[in-house]
């Protein structure tokens, strides 16, 4: 896996590739739990152990987590605008246990 990493060009991977895997799994993290604050913490936690792995911290762990925070929070007023809101003639069906 390391191999295939590093053959990569490195600009490719910087600022390409490893946004988009790290975003994805922060996103993939709030779709899974329903908890906004999940995503940012799985991206700065992906995306340190990364930098962790090749070098040292960058201002993409600041970054990244950020993009995602903003990105969930749009994802989540979008999901909770399109909720189904009963109309009328739904509130006059009675239940019957």
């Amino acid at each position: 896996m390391r191999d295939l990493i590093m053959d990569l060009d490195p600009f490719f991977m910087q600022l390409i590739v490893w946004p988009i895997l790290v975003i994805g799994l922060g996103i993939g993290a709030f779709l899974f739990t329903k908890k906004l604050i999940f995503a940012p913490l799985v991206t700065l936690i992906v995306n340190a152990l990364m930098e962790f792995w090749f070098s040292k911290l960058s201002s993409w762990s600041i970054i990244l987590p950020l993009i995602t925070l903003f990105l969930t929070g749009f994802l989540h007023l979008v999901l909770t605008s399109y909720q189904r809101v009963p109309n009328e003639e739904s509130n006059n069906i009675e239940v019957r246990k």
